[in-house]
């Protein structure tokens, strides 16, 4: 893989019809998300898949690349009832994505599992599944960002399950 490919990093964004002109890279994963790629300011484009390198290839790289920039920049603060994930104002939300998170580093701070918000790139926040307090000032939250936010990804609380 070349240089440009391999700093990569998935980014988590809302599902989009196909781009005119050159369009992104991208991996469908469902209920109204994609992962693109980006690198430096721009993003991995379909003519960047060479013979040899894959698109699963790319997207291993680009996981592996936000595992290690959240290795190395992440911070959680808590907020009332929910906590707050930081770290570089960009790809907040693309932390969703990494299942490491939820089933480990983040397991102490929840009993059963979390109810998390992602309503913008820049902006990942959770509290514990059975928090009424927590997931009301979470939908707060939402709505804040919501209200003339940027980077715009969903209105909606996840739920996921700790694993026993």
């Amino acid at each position: 893989m070349d240089v440009f490919l391999s700093r990569s990093i998935a980014c988590l964004q809302p599902s989009a019809p196909p781009e005119a002109g050159e369009p992104r890279l991208v991996r469908d994963i469902g209920h109204g998300f994609m992962i693109s790629y980006a690198v430096d300011d721009g993003w991995v484009l379909q003519r960047h898949l060479s013979a040899g390198v894959t698109l699963a290839d790319i997207h291993r790289q680009a996981m592996d690349n936000l595992f290690t920039l959240c290795a190395d920049h992440i911070r959680v603060q808590q907020f009332g009832s929910f906590f707050g994930v930081f770290i570089d104002g960009r790809f907040e939300a693309s932390m969703f994505l990494l299942e490491r998170l939820w089933q480990q580093d983040f397991a102490s701070l929840v009993d059963k599992g979390y109810a998390i918000a992602a309503p913008a790139r820049d902006v990942l926040a959770f509290c514990d599944i059975d928090s009424l307090v927590g997931k009301a000032e979470l939908k707060r939250l939402i709505g804040r960002v919501w209200d003339g936010g940027d980077h715009l990804l969903s209105r909606e609380l996840f739920r996921v399950r700790k694993k026993s």
